[in-house]
C-alpha cells in the first residue's frame, strides 16, 4: 500500500511503526519536525509543513495514499488530513489524549477527530477501553492497541556499571517553568532521594538543562537529550531500567511508555511500579519484577542477572515488525 504518516515532530513511536510499515509498504512521511535527525535518512521520502493551513494546502495536490495514518499530539492533524483528502481513509493512532488524562475532559479538536476518524490505534489497552467509553466510539470502527515497541536491530552492549537506569520526561519545580501540568510522572525526586539511601545508583536520560541541578544535587547521574541509538547503546550498561512513578496517577495507570520497550530492546530487565498495565505486561512476560512501593526495589536488586538473562533471550520477540500486522490488518479493513 501507499501509505502517509503523518505527525508533528517525527516522535520515536512514529519512527518505530513506520520503519516497520517501510519493509512491506510505500511509506511518505510528513511531519512538522522531527525528534532526532538521524532519522531522516532512513525515511527516504518525507515532506514538511509549518501550519494547518500549509498541511491541508501540500496535502490537497500530493498524489492519493491508500491510508493517512496520523500520529498525535496535537489532534487537529486528524481532520485536517480529512479536509485534504476527504475519500481516503484516516487512521487516528492515540498516543495522548486529554480524556485520558489526570481528571481531564476531552478538548474539541479530540472529540472531532474520533468522530471523524475511520479507525483507530491506540498505545495501552486502557487506553483502548477508556477512550472507547468515553467517546462512545462506533464498534463497526476496526481498532487496536500496538504497543511502542522497538526495531529489530543489533545494540553492542557497552561495559556494566552497577545501577538503575529512567529514560523518559523529567521535571521539578523550577522558577519560570510551567511545573504543574505533569507533576506526578514526570517528578523522581522521591525515586532519586530513595535509590540515594539505599545506596543504588540512578542515572537519568533526557534531562533538560533546567532541571539538571534539581536531580544532581540529590544524587542523581543526570544525562542530557541524545541521539535516540546512542541511548540505547547507554542503556545497555545498567542493572534495571525503571517504568512508573513514586505515587498513584491516573496517566500512568493508562500508559505502555516507550521506555519499557527500550530497556526490552537494551537487554535489561524492568522494575515497574505503579503503572498497571506496564506491570502486567512485565511479569507475564517474566521481563523483570513489580513492586508496590520504590521502598520495595532495594529488596529485589540484587536479582538482575538472572532477569537480564531472561530478557536477553526474549528481546527478540518482543520487536515492532512483529507488531506491525496489527496495523495492517487495519489497514485491509478501511480499504475494503
Amino acid at each position: 500500500m501507499r501509505v502517509l504518516i503523518l505527525s508533528h515532530h517525527g516522535c520515536i513511536r512514529v519512527m518505530k511503526q513506520g520503519f516497520a510499515l517501510m519493509k512491506n509498504h510505500d511509506v511518505h512521511f510528513m511531519q512538522n519536525s522531527v525528534t532526532d535527525e538521524a532519522f531522516l535518512l532512513p525515511m527516504k521520502e518525507c515532506s514538511f509543513y509549518t501550519t494547518r493551513e500549509s498541511l491541508i494546502a501540500k496535502l490537497a495536490v500530493m498524489p492519493d495514499f491508500d491510508v493517512i495514518h496520523v500520529h498525535n499530539e496535537p489532534d487537529w492533524l486528524v481532520t485536517a488530513a480529512k479536509k485534504a483528502k476527504p475519500n481516503t481513509p484516516v487512521v487516528y493512532d492515540c498516543h495522548d489524549l486529554d480524556s485520558q488524562r489526570d481528571g481531564e475532559k476531552a478538548n474539541p479538536d479530540e472529540i472531532e477527530a474520533m468522530k471523524v476518524a475511520d479507525a483507530y490505534v491506540f498505545p495501552s489497552q486502557a487506553y483502548y477501553e477508556g477512550a472507547s467509553r468515553y467517546h462512545s466510539l462506533p464498534p463497526h470502527k476496526p481498532k487496536a492497541v500496538v504497543y511502542s515497541m522497538c526495531n529489530q536491530m543489533s545494540i553492542g552492549p557497552l561495559p556494566r556499571v552497577r545501577g538503575i537506569a529512567y529514560e523518559g520526561g523529567i521535571a521539578a519545580p523550577v522558577e519560570g517553568y510551567n511545573y504543574t501540568r505533569y507533576p506526578a510522572y514526570r517528578d523522581h525526586r522521591a525515586l532519586v532521594e530513595a535509590m540515594y539511601y539505599a545506596n543504588i545508583p540512578i542515572a537519568l536520560y533526557g534531562v533538560s538543562d533546567i532541571f539538571m541541578n534539581q536531580y544532581r544535587s540529590i544524587g542523581a547521574l543526570c544525562f542530557p537529550p541524545m541521539p535516540y541509538v546512542n541511548m540505547l547503546r547507554e542503556l545497555t550498561r545498567w542493572d534495571w531500567g525503571f517504568v512508573g512513578c513514586a505515587e498513584k496517577c491516573k496517566t500512568m495507570e493508562g500508559s505502555m511508555p516507550n521506555k519499557l520497550f527500550e530497556y526490552i530492546a537494551a537487554g535489561i530487565p524492568v522494575i515497574a511500579c505503579n503503572s498497571p498495565e506496564a506491570e502486567r505486561f512485565v511479569v507475564d512476560n517474566e521481563l523483570g519484577v513489580s513492586v508496590d512501593s520504590i521502598e520495595d526495589i532495594n529488596d529485589i536488586y540484587d536479582t538482575h542477572e538472572e532477569w537480564r538473562e531472561k530478557v536477553r533471550e526474549k528481546k527478540d520477540q518482543f520487536i515492532m515488525e512483529r507488531e506491525i500486522d496489527k496495523v495492517e490488518r487495519i489497514y485491509r479493513m478501511v480499504t475494503e
